[in-house]
């Protein structure tokens, strides 16, 4: 039964179009989710909400937070407020904790456990997808609960290899649970909601985009003890994780790699920095084998028979009409443009004319809601398309 403190959470969520920054910028200032609708409730105080109304679409109703608990309920999607007994605590250290969690599947009792994030680009090298997968297994076998992000690539490898040694393993999304992206993982999402539970702070139907990626990361390198991360480039999104980490206190792990190949530059400039180099689980477990010697108990006692796991696929060369796939070969249609539209779309050709929003934003040095602007325009003019999962691809022809 939904409680009247979650309903209250919900409610403020809903009114702050569920952005965390905003959500704790109303709680900063006018007090706890109930304070707040105490006070939108009472006409003498709604003079208090001023210069935040028009901003959150202000409505003291209830009926779209009542609405928003029954489509989770119809989904089978578990709400998890911040004052719950199974809120993870690990998450009140972190900037702007979730003040609601959404799960599907059954979540671990994460405080009770050694976790370690594991985190890659989607472009990950198939020898280190092999390593991480490797490292995973063991890390699961040894007690850790394994926690990624499903994407493409490392963060696949990490969860198969968690799985694969019988452990429960945790996927954080940047869209809502009922969202499975990318789709090449609907096997494996359907796995982990056997074995362990899928994580979002956004709630049933959202599209992960955009800024919610970057949120997303800071939950991913919240929850652990530490983040192993096993490849990226200088502008990927792993990057930003590795940055939450050290943020949050975490220990930092890295796979290092071939000093010419730009998926290493991450982990080997997390290395200079002092993170730790690994190359076998033991790396990592004797960091926490004597200090967290119960919780590592704990983690294997959870343990069970692993279910069939298929092997690590290479990247196809194939496209869906069958053929050889290659580089393709791009037009400058940036030299078409001018300021920031030929900004991005250099950065796209630079980059094989496809990029997550969250690296475009960073290569280019532009915030979100200028990229988001930009990005706007030039789908209109036929530059660029949108994929889902914040991916913006080049039109590979002149207008």
């Amino acid at each position: 039964m939904l409680s009247e403190e979650l309903l209250y959470e919900l409610w403020l969520s809903v009114l702050c179009k569920h952005d965390p920054v905003l959500i704790y910028r109303c709680i900063g200032k006018f007090g706890t989710p109930a304070e707040i609708y105490g006070m939108a409730k009472n006409p003498i105080k709604k003079h208090k909400l001023k210069g935040i109304r028009d901003a959150v679409g202000f409505d003291p109703s209830m009926d779209k937070a009542k609405r928003l608990a029954e489509e989770c309920e119809r989904r089978g999607i578990r709400m998890i407020g911040i004052s719950d007994p199974d809120y993870p605590k690990r998450l009140f250290y972190i900037d702007c904790p979730p003040r609601i969690l959404y799960c599907k599947g059954e979540l671990p009792p994460i405080d009770d456990l050694v976790c370690i994030t594991i985190v890659g680009s989607r472009k990950c090298p198939e020898s280190i997808r092999r390593l991480t997968r490797n490292i995973a297994r063991d890390l699961a076998g040894a007690g850790v609960l394994v926690i990624s992000g499903m994407a493409i690539g490392g963060d696949t490898s990490a969860h198969y290899g968690a799985l694969e040694a019988g452990h429960k393993t945790v996927a954080v999304l940047a869209g809502s649970v009922d969202m499975i992206y990318p789709k090449e993982n609907e096997n494996l999402y359907h796995r982990i909601l056997e074995n362990g539970a899928i994580l979002s702070e956004r709630p049933p139907g959202t599209v992960g985009e955009g800024s919610f990626y970057n949120e997303r990361n800071r939950i991913l390198a919240g929850l652990s003890n530490g983040t192993l991360v096993v490849s990226g480039s200088a502008h990927s999104g792993t990057r930003i994780t590795a940055r939450w980490a050290i943020e949050s206190n975490r220990d930092i792990f890295v796979i290092p790699g071939n000093p010419t190949e730009k998926m290493s530059f991450v982990p080997n400039d997390l290395l200079l920095a002092g993170a730790t180099p690994v190359v076998t689980a033991d790396d990592i477990l004797g960091t926490y084998k004597v200090v967290y010697e119960k919780l590592l108990q704990n983690g294997i006692r959870m343990k069970k028979a692993p279910p069939q796991i298929p092997e690590i696929p290479p990247h196809k060369p194939l496209n869906e009409g069958g053929t050889k796939w290659e580089k393709p070969v791009l037009e400058k249609i940036f030299e078409d443009f001018e300021g920031k539209n030929r900004t991005v779309l250099k950065y796209l050709y630079d980059h094989e004319g496809r990029a997550h929003i969250d690296e475009i934003a960073a290569g280019c040095d532009m915030r979100i809601p200028e990229l988001n602007s930009t990005l706007m325009l030039l789908q209109m003019k036929s530059a660029v398309k949108k994929e889902a999962g914040g991916m913006y691809v080049m039109v590979n022809k002149r207008k």
